[in-house]
């Protein structure tokens, strides 16, 4: 399971840890091999075709125009908080792809594929976009996980990388937690279950146990099959919601239980999820 730290930017704008990429690849001296100063050239907005950074002089300029020292006070710690945002999150990339463990030209080929292949870079662009918009930075993890999922096998962005990332830029901090939880005790109690849909549903109780079942899709007209008694899945934490359900159904990983399914009903307490689909997640997040 994902042991990140579930703080937030601190209030002068630096992650617990956080450190530049230049000093680490300058600590690194010649060991940054020139695929990982390439790309974190371009994650930085210090490279020649980075689109980031291109507006900042002009910024700048009219801040010094308007005199307002607090406009360009709010500048300067916003531009030093994204910057360690992406110092962490390009951390957590680089060892998802394992350029952190020494040279390997198999590796060193994945990292400039993020900048030259045509399916990869939208997955590296998706990635650097997210970064900046994440609501917590325990998500760089799953995030770069992502990535080197569909980076390293050229894999164009489809709607499983699309929702997840939607899934995971949304995402508060405790609804991570909760959604880890979650997909790591139903991805075990589900292990030797067969490809197919399942349901969920809330059950309030002392903490909270989510109930789920197979699905065996539409009813048949005349069909007299009783659906498999639910089994309980306990998840100890007090203070899961419906909001993740949501946050589950707006980016469709998740769907409302659809109507004709033997007792299934819709609702803010109901997700339905293909297993493959919760497997791939549990993947990603655990």
């Amino acid at each position: 399971m994902n042991t990140s730290s579930s703080s937030l930017i601190s209030p002068v704008g630096r992650p617990p840890g956080a450190v530049g990429v230049g000093a680490a690849i300058a600590a690194g001296g010649a060991m940054a091999s020139p695929a990982i100063v390439t790309l974190c050239a371009h994650i930085m907005g210090t490279g020649a075709t980075s689109e980031p950074f291109q507006l900042a002089p002009l910024l700048v300029s009219v801040l010094v125009a308007a005199g307002t020292q607090a406009a360009q006070d709010l500048y300067s710690e916003a531009s030093h908080w994204r910057s360690q945002r992406r110092a962490v999150a390009t951390h957590s990339l680089l060892k998802e792809f394992g350029a952190l463990d020494g040279a390997d030209p198999e590796v060193e080929q994945q990292l400039r594929d993020l900048l030259v292949h045509p399916d990869c870079r939208v997955v590296f662009d998706d990635w650097l976009r997210s970064v900046d918009e994440v609501r917590t930075i325990d998500v760089y993890r799953a995030l770069a996980v992502l990535t080197q999922e569909y980076g390293k096998g050229r894999r164009p962005v489809d709607a499983f990388h699309r929702g997840t990332r939607s899934l995971l830029t949304q995402i508060s901090t405790s609804e991570f937690t909760e959604l880890t939880l979650m997909t790591e005790a139903l991805s075990a109690a589900i292990a030797d279950q067969a490809d197919g849909a399942i349901t969920l549903r809330l059950k309030l109780e002392d903490g909270v146990t989510l109930l789920y079942r197979q699905d065996h899709g539409p009813v048949q007209l005349g069909d007299t099959t009783s659906p498999p008694e639910p089994r309980d899945v306990a998840v100890r934490v007090q203070s899961f919601g419906i909001e993740l359900f949501h946050l589950l159904k707006s980016t469709g990983i998740g769907l409302d239980a659809s109507v004709g399914y033997w007792d299934s009903v819709g609702g803010p307490d109901v997700v339905v999820m293909d297993v493959s689909t919760l497997r791939r997640l549990a993947h990603i997040v655990v």
